[in-house]
């Protein structure tokens, strides 16, 4: 059994040995893990209260300096729908300006359209693969496939083939072993006693099962007291349990206790059991050590972590200044994409049916579109 704490190896030795030292001692460690407790807790608290101070200042920052970046995205926008209302009404302005006559041939819409085989009309930009060409696709990873299911047929087959071969000669291997040591019993029947470790080590490279092995002996007439030590050593060989050595499992049927300690108060009780120059210096010493160093990887994970926060918000600051220019710019062609077929219809209209008080509201539309319609301008 291991004791893994200082706690438990003090206590174990002030119930092994009962005594005002040994008991005074685990006292002393019981107290010294406690304050050691105590300025873990500390110290650990003093990081996490100091990392989320900087968080927060480091949140606040980021929040300031985006309002610039929304300040930038909320003007862009704005900016875009003026510049679109100027455009689109120089534009309606020049539409209802001219006043063509009413001719149908005046609207072309062939040129939206492209004539398939199958007398199917697909907008330009849609065509889809022919058929033709799919059909050499599939063949090809048919052919990949077959190809790929043939060649691991041949190699299965050959695989296959290549085991049943071993076998054979494995066996054919043993055969011959089983006569040889058949001959070299029947030989060695008078005086058995001689080739007690040629059978041992016959059996082992063979990996004889016990029952083998008791086969054999009987053919081979070998002697009780010899076939016992044998089918001894057998046994053990062919089992999957190995007996652990005394250091480790103790020994049958007792109880061992074990210690592994790696904390300070380990060397603290060494000191109070044992006191002299030289515990009290390796306490004392390695009591320095390890607080410091418990104290400054605390210091740095502190440090890590406020570093990390304020890259992850400059990155995330970046990030939202690289976008302003996307997002203005899907905003332009997400209000064009709406804008575009209402003012091709004014342009249709005005060449099919050139009436004025239409015109005016289609116009009126476009420019209520421009200003109030999707996608929006969020303050």
């Amino acid at each position: 059994m291991n004791l893994k704490t200082e706690s438990e190896f003090a206590t174990y030795l002030a119930i092994q040995s009962p005594g005002k030292k040994t008991v005074l001692s685990a006292l002393a460690v019981f107290d010294f893990s406690g304050a050691i407790l105590i300025t873990k807790s500390f110290v650990d608290g003093f990081k996490d209260i100091w990392v989320k101070k900087q968080d927060a200042d480091i949140q606040k920052n980021l929040q300031e300096r985006l309002i610039e970046v929304e300040t930038r995205s909320f003007s862009g926008k704005n900016q875009i729908i003026r510049h679109l209302l100027n455009e689109k009404s120089a534009e309606i302005s020049k539409i209802l300006a001219e006043t063509p006559p009413p001719t149908p041939s005046n609207l072309n819409i062939k040129g939206l359209f492209v004539k398939k085989p199958s007398n199917k009309l697909v907008f330009k930009g849609e065509e889809t693969p022919s058929s033709k060409d799919k059909l050499d696709k599939n063949w090809i990873y048919i052919a990949a496939g077959g190809t790929t299911l043939l060649l691991s047929l041949i190699f299965a087959r050959q695989t296959i083939k290549n085991i049943s071969k071993t076998a054979r000669n494995i066996e054919n291997f043993k055969n011959e072993m089983d006569k040889t040591i058949k001959s070299a019993a029947k030989s060695s029947s008078e005086n058995p006693e001689n080739r007690i470790e040629q059978w041992k080590k016959l059996f082992s490279e063979l990996k004889f099962t016990p029952q083998e092995a008791e086969k054999m002996l009987k053919e081979a007439q070998i002697p009780d007291e010899h076939s016992e030590k044998i089918l001894g050593f057998v046994n053990k060989n062919s089992s999957v349990f190995e007996a652990a050595p005394h250091a480790l499992g103790g020994y049958p049927g007792k109880i061992s206790y074990y210690a592994y300690l790696d904390g300070i108060q380990g060397h603290f009780y060494n000191f109070l059991i044992n006191p002299s120059h030289v515990t009290a210096s390796l306490f004392a010493t390695l009591m320095g050590v390890t607080g410091i160093g418990y104290i400054g990887r605390k210091v740095i994970e502190a440090i890590k972590e406020v570093q990390v926060k304020k890259s992850n918000a400059d990155t995330e600051l970046n990030l939202h200044k690289n976008l302003v220019r996307v997002e203005l710019k899907n905003f332009l062609t997400k209000k064009n994409s709406l804008i575009s077929p209402l003012m091709a219809e004014l342009r249709t209209e005005a060449k099919i049916n050139p009436d004025r008080e239409r015109l005016k509201k289609l116009s009126a539309n476009v420019l209520e579109e421009i200003k109030y319609g999707p996608p929006f301008v969020y303050s």
